[in-house]
């Protein structure tokens, strides 16, 4: 059975009750070609920009290496990531989420998003994603049971 559906709805009620305690912070601009993802989670984690790496491996960024480096960064501070294909996403995000799509530069990109739709795109031209999202990157507390 496809339960994608099911668990986007319950991650949108996750998301809408997750605590923000801290003020939000401007949004952050990347400062390399592939650390797009870290400027939208220190946004989405209220950390410096400085406080989270660029997760790429440069040498292979097809290696699996960049899921492992973020869970293991993520663990660290009692988070996870899951990522949801975007038509299993309700229409009510309730919150803003990483997005994941391609760039105009015809690579994977990443970009904050919410009910409204592009939200930030760290990249310096703005652009957005071509198409659309693709994908969900959520950030949920290892609370969260999903």
């Amino acid at each position: 059975s496809n339960d994608g559906p099911a668990v986007a709805q319950l991650v949108a009620r996750k998301i809408m009750s997750m605590e923000q305690t801290s003020p939000t912070p401007s949004f952050p601009t990347q400062r390399t070609g592939s650390d797009c993802f870290s400027a939208c989670l220190s946004w989405l984690l209220r950390l410096p920009q400085d406080d989270v790496p660029d997760f790429t491996d440069r040498e292979d960024p097809k290696s699996g290496e960049f899921y492992h480096k973020v869970a293991n960064f993520l663990n660290a501070r009692g988070l996870r990531m899951m990522m949801i294909e975007w038509h299993d996403m309700p229409a009510c995000i309730g919150g803003p989420v990483i997005a994941r799509g391609m760039s105009p530069r015809e690579k994977a990109h990443a970009v904050l998003w919410d009910d409204d739709g592009l939200m930030h795109d760290p990249h310096p031209s703005r652009d957005g994603l071509v198409g659309g999202p693709t994908h969900a990157m959520l950030i949920l507390s290892h609370n969260n049971c999903l």
